[in-house]
């Protein structure tokens, strides 16, 4: 497909995602993956993870603030020994990604979009972000990737203000 339809097609899943009505009813209370929490301790995520029956650990001593529960593909992003970052990274495809961003929409408003697109070799990786406004101290991140054509959806949930914007980043998906 040549570069200008893909980014065509790219530009027009972002209109649509853009554009989705607000008809629904009130969303449930959001999911955060893991059950973990922007904001809490360490310890506590610890505790969490292990009530849980899962592993939670440093991803490397040259990257002391990146943990992964292990084999549940979730990173926690930890600063000042406080969760500051939750990242969740699953298959997924656009009617996955249009349905997770219309939820996170009747919560939180309106998502700006940033579409993004490059080449490294001769892998094409294109990625498409809605960011939602900061709702009781907490942001979302909902992406849908494409890294040589395989489809991904990231799901940030970050603590506004906490760890600096590293903290808005993606974070290791371990597992």
């Amino acid at each position: 497909m040549p570069k200008f339809l893909r980014l065509r097609k790219i530009a027009a899943i972002a209109a649509t995602v853009s554009f989705i009505g607000l008809t629904q009813g009130v969303a449930q209370e959001m999911s955060l993956p893991g059950g973990f929490r922007p904001g809490s301790s360490l310890d506590e995520a610890k505790h969490h993870a292990a009530s849980q029956g899962w592993k939670l650990v440093s991803l490397s001593a040259e990257q002391p603030s990146s943990w992964i529960v292990w084999d549940q593909k979730i990173g926690l992003h930890v600063c000042d020994n406080i969760v500051g970052g939750i990242s969740q990274s699953i298959p997924g495809d656009v009617d996955q990604f249009a349905r997770t961003v219309f939820e996170h929409q009747r919560e939180r408003g309106q998502p700006s979009v940033q579409i993004v697109t490059f080449a490294t070799g001769s892998i094409r990786i294109s990625n498409i972000d809605a960011r939602f406004p900061v709702k009781d101290g907490v942001g979302v991140v909902i992406q849908l990737g494409s890294t040589g054509g395989e489809l991904a959806i990231s799901s940030h949930y970050y603590a506004e203000g906490r760890c600096s914007a590293e903290n808005q980043a993606s974070v290791p998906n371990g597992g």
